[in-house]
Order: structure tokens, then C-alpha cells, then sequence
């Protein structure tokens, strides 16, 4: 038996589902559950605090991403060319937008023989005269960027942004990957993704 929200965005719709012994659900998963409503259950929280929900007995549980719920991607790009530059190579491996949101997916690999930084809060998006800045959801559990990437290391992060238009091309420049050599000059890395 697990407790979930129905509606994950506004985090309502409490629902008590009850399923085979074999089902685990994970605190945080997204879930789609089919099934029939039993009854109402009727308990107290873990504060003494009264609970009402229907209760659910789920036939079939699946774990699904929180994009299938929260903001399916209505257009994706698929992997844009590698920019590398002294040693520090950086792949944006998938660009997906949907209509509330749009998340970069991105690849920094460290072939340089020096430690490098590659901030992900410094990657805009830049559409016509809008600007956009990444933004922080507490509900995403993406993958981050460390903040020192030794030699050799390869690492993936996952980058939220406000919706941009789909039906119009956009940049993506990321002005501050470096590596610790501060001898060595760097341009911003840039990127377009087409309408």
C-alpha cells in the first residue's frame, strides 16, 4: 500500500492505492496506476492529523518519468555537435520542450590533463531579444554538474528553463567553461537549435 497525489503539478488529489506485495514505489517516483476505487480510507498521518482518501486497488503500477507527468515534451532535438576546446568537450545530447518547460541535456567530458569547471546555472538560452536563465525545481532530481571535474572525468547534467517559443530557433551559450590553466583563452560555447 503507498499514498500518492493525482495530481502531481498542484500536489493534490491524495489517493491511497493498494497493490501486489511485489509492487515498490520509491518516495518521489511518478507512478500511472490503473485500477478500481474500493472505499474511502479513513487513518491519521504521522502527526495525529486526520486522513480521508479513496483507496485504490491497483490492478497494473508503473513507474513513469516526472516529464510524462509534469511536462511531456511536445518537440525534441536530438544531439547538437560536440564543441570542445583545449581538452574540455561539451555535447548537448538532447534538447526537449514542452509547454511549460525546457530542459537541456548535456555532456561535459574533461580530456584536458588540468581540472576544469563547468557551471550549469551560467548556460543561457537566447530567443530573438529574451534571455532565458536556468532555474532550479525541487521536484526534478536531475543529475548536476560537479563543481571541479578532475582529468579524464565525464559527467551529465539535465538544465531547466522557462517554455521558449518551439516554432522559433534558439541559442544556447555557455559563457564559463574552463579549465584551470588560466594561460588558456576560452570563448563561450554555443550552440543553435533549429525551429
Amino acid at each position: 500500500m503507498f499514498q500518492m497525489y493525482t495530481n502531481a503539478k498542484a500536489n493534490d488529489g491524495n489517493t491511497v492505492v493498494v497493490a501486489a506485495p511485489s509492487v515498490k514505489v520509491k518516495k518521489d517516483e511518478y507512478v500511472r496506476v490503473e485500477g478500481t476505487v474500493v472505499d474511502m480510507f479513513e487513518g491519521t498521518n504521522a502527526f495525529g492529523g486526520k486522513v480521508t482518501a479513496p483507496r485504490v486497488r491497483g490492478t497494473t503500477v508503473q513507474t513513469i518519468t516526472r516529464e510524462e507527468v509534469i511536462a511531456p515534451a511536445l518537440k525534441s532535438h536530438a544531439a547538437l555537435p560536440t564543441v570542445a576546446q583545449h581538452g574540455l568537450a561539451i555535447t548537448i545530447t538532447k534538447v526537449e520542450l514542452a509547454e511549460s518547460e525546457t530542459r537541456v541535456y548535456l555532456k561535459v567530458v574533461n580530456r584536458s590533463t588540468e581540472s576544469a569547471s563547468a557551471y550549469s546555472h551560467s548556460i543561457k538560452l537566447v530567443q530573438g531579444s529574451r534571455q532565458f536563465e536556468a532555474k532550479f525545481s525541487f521536484d526534478t532530481n536531475y543529475p548536476q554538474l560537479a563543481s571541479d571535474l578532475l582529468p579524464g572525468i565525464e559527467a551529465d547534467a539535465i538544465v531547466l528553463y522557462d517554455a521558449v517559443n518551439a516554432a522559433e530557433p534558439f541559442r544556447i551559450v555557455w559563457d564559463g567553461p574552463r579549465t584551470n590553466n588560466f594561460r588558456l583563452q576560452f570563448q563561450p560555447y554555443e550552440w543553435t537549435v533549429p525551429a
